[in-house]
């Protein structure tokens, strides 16, 4: 647990536009230091615009081995992480993981 009064540190990936980012919004009001990833370049540049104390990078989960040394950057940055919220996956088209949504 930090200190009392010490400064919280969050990671979100998947945090800089939609409910990631409204998160990132609610913990950057309440004094947290926030750092986020987002795949797209503007909405990457519309957070950093908004929220300029964050910090915030591009990261793309189907890159695994990047994805891990972008994580681990913005953990030095940071100063440690204390939360992180990932608000972002791969997807692969699978018929198989198809659900028939079935009336009852």
């Amino acid at each position: 647990m930090p200190e009392s009064g010490a400064i919280m540190k969050a990671v979100i990936i998947g945090g800089t536009s939609g409910l990631g980012g409204a998160i990132a919004g609610v913990f950057l009001s309440n004094g947290w230091n926030v750092a986020v990833t987002g795949r797209r370049g503007e909405s990457i540049r519309d957070f950093s615009a908004r929220w300029p104390r964050s910090v915030a990078r591009r990261m793309e989960l189907s890159d695994l081995e990047g994805s891990r040394k972008t994580f681990m950057e913005l953990a030095e940055t940071l100063g440690g992480v204390d939360l992180v919220v990932v608000n972002a996956g791969s997807y692969e088209n699978d018929p198989h993981a198809d659900w028939a949504l079935e009336k009852r």
